[in-house]
């Protein structure tokens, strides 16, 4: 399976990238707020991307799913659909996604300038009161 997806935040110039991972690299899927969330295992730093489907994506999923019938399939999938969209992901030869998280940005992180690779978020690390 390869994964097609936009790394450059300027869409007047996209940057188009692939991933292409066998279906076993496949770690999970999620449903939040009728956004599908495919999670990818990345073998070089041993870590998991995240990868949003698609609108055109999750409208061929139904379209699979409910035959060629279905005129506007996004709004047709729900989180019980969860098995039907995972196994349809896993059998596709090309998936268009989007970049939510690259392997290397931990998940705990804030993604904007200011953080750095370590941000002080005003914690203290836990220390033992005598």
């Amino acid at each position: 399976m390869t994964l097609i997806f936009n790394i450059s935040k300027d869409q007047n110039k996209p940057d188009i990238c692939s991933l292409t991972v066998q279906a076993e690299a496949i770690r999970g899927l999620r449903c939040i707020r009728n956004q599908w969330l495919l999670y990818v295992s990345d073998p070089e730093p041993m870590s998991v991307s995240r990868f949003k489907l698609l609108p055109e994506t999750l409208e061929d999923v139904a379209r699979d799913i409910e035959g060629n019938s279905a005129p506007s399939g996004r709004s047709a999938l729900t989180p019980e659909n969860g098995r039907a969209v995972l196994e349809f992901v896993q059998s596709a030869p090309f998936i268009r996604v989007e970049l939510v998280e690259f392997a290397n940005s931990p998940a705990m992180v804030p993604s904007f300038p200011a953080a750095g690779p370590r941000p002080n978020m005003g914690m203290k690390s836990p220390s033992i009161q005598r």
